[in-house]
């Protein structure tokens, strides 16, 4: 894969630098409580440590400044802090599908599974690196959009997450939702209790925000494919998301590779690249996520993938201007420059 550049467009100075964003969920086993047991998923957990050390390298290797949203509950030290800073129980969410929720699992205090709860000092070793944001994931990886759901259920979750924050001396301004799942009613919780900016999601019918049971094949089959080919139009600026929130709306999830490149890997790779080329060109915004634990069964392949991405990015930053940027920074800056940007989002 080269690392050519296309140069950008029209007269010097008549557009803003593109930027680069990178948010990663960090939150080992409670983004996944739900949908996998631990025995079947332990090769990618036991790798996490491994894939974010390279990951902090990388990102201090080519300058790249990125957020990663923490789960509060993993940032406890044990059992014991967690209960303490959770939400009192009536206050917790009370979701239809008692599965959804990672209570259970907290009062089951089970010792083997501490590993791969609590890692204060994997949070630790991220937040003393210079340039990465700690945004919060929410304390319990809650879902917005679940059935059992309320306003003030995720208004207590916020509150115990800034509490596990204020612990570590941690304050945050960014959020992602757990499953990408949010509304305006949401936003305005995360508003009131001092968020100043979000993930979105890109403004098509693929990627509206919606309950996971509404998750239908036809929907992730979409997405898979767009992740690999042009299907969707997923250039964005930062727009003012509502409530008092500025979204910085995700690009391209950076899905896994195995252990061997394979055709769906350089295809992704290819487009991914070609993002960040037309970022440099038309200085529009690439914003790329993806969770550290997608990496642990295959950290060395999917770090020399990411690396040659990350070079990528850099060699523009030296030719082109594009800035290396964390949400918080992303947001602000742009706002900063334009009150109202002007989106080439695609529709439904």
């Amino acid at each position: 894969m080269t690392d050519d550049v296309i140069m950008r467009k029209g007269p010097p100075g008549t557009l803003p630098p593109g930027t680069f964003t990178v948010s990663l969920d960090l939150e080992s086993y409670w983004g996944v409580f739900d949908k996998r047991t631990v025995a079947s998923y332990a090769a990618h957990l036991d790798g996490i440590r491994h894939a974010v050390d390279g990951m902090l390298g990388l990102f201090c290797r080519y300058g790249v400044r990125a957020t990663w949203a923490t789960v509060g509950l993993l940032m406890c030290s044990d059992y014991d802090e967690a209960a303490a800073l959770a939400p009192a129980p009536a206050a917790r969410p009370r979701y239809d599908d008692p599965r959804l929720s990672a209570y259970p699992l907290l009062a089951r205090r089970d010792r083997s599974l501490a590993r791969y709860l609590f890692a204060p000092d994997l949070v630790e070793r991220v937040r003393q690196r210079e340039g990465q944001e700690l945004a919060t994931h929410t304390f319990a990886h809650v879902y917005a959009l679940e059935a059992g759901m309320t306003p003030e259920a995720f208004a207590a979750d916020l509150a115990a997450a800034k509490r596990v924050g204020d612990a570590r001396g941690v304050s945050y301004s960014s959020i992602v939702f757990p499953r990408n799942q949010y509304d305006d009613t949401t936003l305005r919780v995360c508003a009131s209790a001092g968020l100043h900016c979000y993930r979105a999601q890109p403004q098509h019918t693929l990627y509206r925000p919606r309950r996971d049971g509404d998750q239908n094949m036809l929907v992730r089959a979409g997405r898979l494919v767009d992740a690999h080919v042009p299907f969707v139009d997923r250039s964005v600026r930062v727009t003012a998301g509502g409530a008092n929130l500025v979204a910085s709306t995700a690009t391209a999830f950076l899905r896994p590779a195995g252990a061997r490149s394979g055709v769906a890997d350089v295809l992704q790779l290819r487009r991914v690249l070609a993002e960040l080329r037309r970022a440099a060109r038309c200085g529009t915004d690439v914003h790329l996520w993806w969770h550290p634990h997608n990496f642990g069964a295959a950290p060395e392949h999917n770090l020399e993938r990411l690396e040659v991405i990350l070079r990528h990015a850099r060699a523009l930053s030296c030719t082109h201007g594009l800035r290396m940027m964390t949400m918080a920074e992303h947001t602000a800056r742009r706002m900063t420059e334009h009150t109202v940007w002007p989106t080439t989002e695609g529709t439904a």
